[in-house]
């Protein structure tokens, strides 16, 4: 059975076991990209009161997950979210549109903190992906590292390697998180006060001393969020649903080209992300596949 002839099947036991539409969300990255095609897999599903979203990512574009829990909360009154191993970063931030959030017993979320590509001042290099919080925190470890109190000694020290709109960008990007999050929270928790979303969207943007910490269904509790935990059979339909596409992203699958991410629901709808390579040897490009 070839990769989409099981999730269709996987997705079609999911429906049945959990009483509403269901599409998966696979993506090593979330992008632009998946934009349009996470919204022709809802029109094929109708206007369903309720929707199940397998979601299995590593992360990627927090702009684009804002966006695409936006959409899903536009076409449907009850939003579930289940997360069978990992949906980080990004990821998380789609999660946070929920009402309900299903978790395996090994499953992950993540910070969502931004990263931004530094530039340096002019003529300098790149400095790499840096997180905002790298930047926020740069005047607490002068004072805890070397007592030094007077943030301004920070601040001369960033501007000495990064550049002032590089520094612009890390607080925009901060705040335009901040403000995404907060949304989010706000469609799923409605009848919750400000300051209990506030403390959530503090949590996962500055509450954490890296960008890869995992949380954990128990921990992604104790933060507030409104975290269940699958029966041995759910948990079992939903590997089933994600393990063919973790075991085939990055690999060739034969003489097909690399799978980055499947959109699919249980109305038939199919797409892969594949990555394409031309025949005279240029750059390769990401494109969807629909079946």
């Amino acid at each position: 059975m070839d990769t989409h002839e099981h999730v269709r099947e996987s997705l079609s036991a999911l429906r049945s076991s959990l009483g509403c539409p269901v599409l998966l969300y696979a993506a090593e990255s979330i992008s632009i990209g998946d934009l349009h095609i996470v919204h022709e897999c809802l029109r094929r599903a109708g206007t369903p009161s309720e929707l199940a979203v397998v979601l299995h990512t590593s992360g990627g574009d927090l702009h684009v997950a804002h966006r695409v829990a936006v959409l899903l909360r536009e076409q449907v009154r009850a939003l579930h979210i289940l997360v069978p191993e990992h949906a980080r970063s990004a990821g998380t931030m789609l999660c946070l549109a929920a009402e309900k959030l299903t978790m395996g017993a090994g499953a992950s979320l993540g910070p969502i903190d931004p990263q931004i590509t530094a530039s340096g001042q002019v003529g300098a290099t790149e400095l790499g992906t840096i997180s905002t919080e790298d930047i926020r925190k740069l005047p607490e470890m002068c004072a805890d590292w070397y007592g030094r109190q007077d943030s301004s000694l920070a601040l001369h020290a960033l501007l000495r390697s990064i550049s002032p709109p590089t520094l612009s960008r890390f607080y925009r990007a901060d705040k335009a998180a901040r403000k995404s999050a907060l949304e989010l929270l706000e469609l799923a928790y409605r009848t919750a006060s400000a300051d209990w979303r506030e403390s959530i969207a503090d949590r996962l943007l500055s509450g954490y001393d890296s960008h890869r910490h995992l949380i954990s269904p128990a921990e992604a509790r104790r933060i507030g969020l409104a975290v269940t935990t699958p029966d041995p059979e759910l948990e079992s339909l939903l590997h089933d649903c994600v393990a063919p596409i973790r075991d085939s992203m990055y690999s060739s699958g034969g003489d097909l080209e690399p799978i980055l991410g499947l959109v699919a629901g249980d109305s038939g709808f199919v797409a892969a992300q594949r990555i394409r390579r031309d025949a005279d040897g240029g750059k390769p490009r990401i494109h969807w596949v629909r079946d």
